[in-house]
């Protein structure tokens, strides 16, 4: 029963934050705070929004330029998962809704880590991240021209494990 409770208190934390998020993105810089003052920041770095794209680059691209935008701008823990979840739209909203609710009930801390776990088995298949790791791994410069299969090289290196 404890752990129920928990649970609840731990989902309602997060969705308040959520809708905090979402409430000051109307209305940011009006009340002058440090969140809004943060939401802005965020939202000047143009992070992509995330519809539930089939295409595990968009999906990948997302995933990415969070983190890219979450370490230029210093975010803290709490922040990168509420950012994260304010650019999903539509599908994926949903699915992350019924997914983190899902995890909340299963005594599951709902971070930024897990959050990526999850976006990622759901949208980057393991079958798409290992064909990369493959292509990674038998990658050879053929025809390309050295900055060209450095870009390739380093943009595959990440999938290898």
């Amino acid at each position: 029963m404890e752990m129920m409770a928990m649970a609840m208190q731990q989902q309602t934390a997060h969705f308040t934050r959520v809708d905090a998020v979402r409430t000051t993105s109307g209305v940011a810089g009006s009340t002058g705070s440090h969140s809004n003052r943060d939401l802005d920041e965020f939202r000047k770095c143009s992070p992509p929004q995330f519809k539930g794209d089939v295409d595990s680059k968009v999906a990948d691209h997302l995933i990415c330029e969070l983190e890219n935008i979450f370490s230029v701008l210093g975010c803290l823990k709490e922040q990168k998962l509420v950012y994260a979840v304010y650019m999903l739209i539509g599908e994926a909203e949903y699915w992350w809704r019924g997914t983190s609710q899902m995890l909340i009930d299963c005594g599951v801390v709902v971070d930024w880590v897990c959050f990526k776990k999850a976006f990622l088995e759901k949208y980057f298949l393991e079958s798409v991240r290992h064909a990369r790791e493959i292509e990674f791994m038998r990658l050879q410069q053929d025809g390309m021209s050295v900055i060209e299969y450095a870009m390739r090289f380093e943009n595959l290196a990440r999938f290898y494990t």
